[in-house]
């Protein structure tokens, strides 16, 4: 059996990222949610797509933050701005 290589190409790529909330900040632990909506903008303030994170609750005992991972797809060298929403 003869090896033949594979050409792949990369259209779209998956960005991650994470949002951390100081524990101190909020008036009571139930003011915590499970996860944060994140708006997501283009460098010219434009509404592009909206994600939900995902929480890491691992991290909390350790920093006294909480800690929230969100995904999003990106083309090559796309910008985006990151809006976290306030859950009130």
């Amino acid at each position: 059996m003869l090896l033949q290589p594979i050409h792949l190409t990369g259209k779209n790529y998956l960005v991650k990222g994470l949002v951390h909330v100081d524990l101190s900040l909020l008036q009571d632990s139930s003011d915590l949610s499970e996860s944060i909506t994140i708006d997501i903008l283009n460098q010219a303030n434009v509404h592009v797509d909206t994600v939900n994170t995902r929480y890491l609750s691992d991290e909390i005992g350790k920093t006294g933050t909480a800690v929230f991972e969100y995904t999003l797809w990106s083309d090559l060298g796309e910008e985006f701005i990151i809006v976290p929403r306030h859950s009130r």
